[in-house]
C-alpha cells in the first residue's frame, strides 16, 4: 500500500514532464540532451550534468528554480530533478529505489549524455532506518547521500546563522521535531524562502560546515546537513550566473524605484 503526498514531477533545464510511477511503464527517454544542450546546434555540451533525486516536491525544488528559470545563465551545468515523495507503510521512501533504478538506467544507456553525479536529497523525518538500510547500497551505486537532520530547513536557517540553533528548545514529543524546527528558522530569519536562499550560497555553505557533526554511521546528527557538499559542487559552475542574476534584478529594483520617486510609473487619478 502507498501513500500519497503530493504529485511527483522531473524538472529543471527540461519541458515540464510529470514523472511516472515505476509501477507504469515509462516512455520517455534516460539521459537524452536538453534543449541548448545540442551538439547539432553546434553549442557547447554543459561542462557538468548532475541528477539529483528529492524526497521533497515544492521546497527542494524551489531552491534549484533560480537556475531552472533561467537556462541562458547557467550553460555550464545541466540538472535533472526527479522527485519521489510517496512512501510505503512504516515510512519507508519509494524514492531510494527509484533513485537505484534509475542509476542503473543511466549507467546501462549508450548515450554519450550521461551525468557526472547522482545526489539524493532526504529529511531525516521519520526515515532514519530506510537510511540506514539503504546507505550502503548507495555508495556502491555511487549515489551521494544528502541528508538534512531534521529537515531541509536546517540548510536554509545557515544561509542566514552561522550559530547552531541557539536558543531551540525541542519538543517533547520527538515526532514533532521537524515542525519546531521549521518554526524555530521561521522565527530566527524572518522567514527564508527557498527561492532566494541560494542566492547565499557561499555563506550557506560556510555555516553549515562550520556547524557540521555526524554520528558514527557517517549520518548528519540533528542541526547538521551535508547539502554543502552539493553547493560546493555547483557553486563554481553557477557564481557567474547568479551574479548576473542579481544585477539584472537589481536593476529591475532600480528602475521600479525611480519610477515611483519621479512619478513616472504613477498612473491613477488625482
Amino acid at each position: 500500500m502507498e501513500y500519497q503526498k503530493g504529485e511527483a514531477k522531473l524538472e529543471i533545464g527540461d519541458a515540464r514532464t510529470k514523472y511516472i510511477p515505476a509501477t507504469v511503464s515509462e516512455t520517455s527517454s534516460i539521459a537524452m540532451p536538453l534543449p541548448g544542450y545540442t551538439k547539432e546546434d553546434g553549442r557547447a555540451l554543459p561542462k557538468s550534468f548532475l541528477v539529483i533525486f528529492s524526497g521533497g516536491m515544492r521546497r527542494e525544488e524551489d531552491y534549484f528554480s533560480v537556475i531552472e528559470n533561467n537556462p541562458d545563465k547557467f550553460l555550464s551545468l545541466k540538472i535533472k530533478f526527479y522527485v519521489e515523495d510517496r512512501y510505503k507503510k512504516q515510512h519507508e521512501p519509494l524514492l531510494f529505489e527509484l533513485a537505484l533504478n534509475k542509476v542503473d538506467e543511466y549507467n546501462g544507456s549508450s548515450d554519450p549524455d550521461t551525468p557526472d553525479d547522482f545526489f539524493l536529497l532526504t529529511d531525516v523525518d521519520l526515515f532514519m532506518p530506510h537510511i540506514m538500510a539503504y546507505k550502503q547500497r548507495f555508495e556502491q551505486k555511487g549515489i551521494n547521500l544528502i541528508v538534512n537532520n531534521p529537515c531541509l530547513e536546517v540548510w536554509l536557517y545557515y544561509s542566514k546563522r552561522n550559530d547552531r540553533f541557539v536558543g531551540f528548545v525541542p519538543p517533547t514529543n520527538p515526532d514533532a521535531l521537524s515542525d519546531r524546527v521549521k518554526k524555530f528558522v521561521h522565527a530566527q530569519t524572518g522567514g527564508v524562502h527557498p527561492k532566494k536562499a541560494i542566492f547565499d550560497i557561499k555563506a550557506n555553505i560556510a555555516n553549515a560546515r562550520a556547524n557540521y557533526l555526524e554520528d558514527e554511521n557517517g549520518i548528519p546528527n540533528v542541526f547538521s546537513t551535508n547539502m554543502f557538499l552539493l553547493a560546493e559542487r555547483m557553486l563554481p559552475l553557477i557564481e557567474d550566473g547568479l551574479q548576473v542574476v542579481i544585477a539584472e534584478r537589481n536593476k529591475r529594483a532600480e528602475m521600479a524605484r525611480r519610477g515611483n520617486t519621479d512619478g513616472s510609473g504613477f498612473h491613477g487619478s488625482s
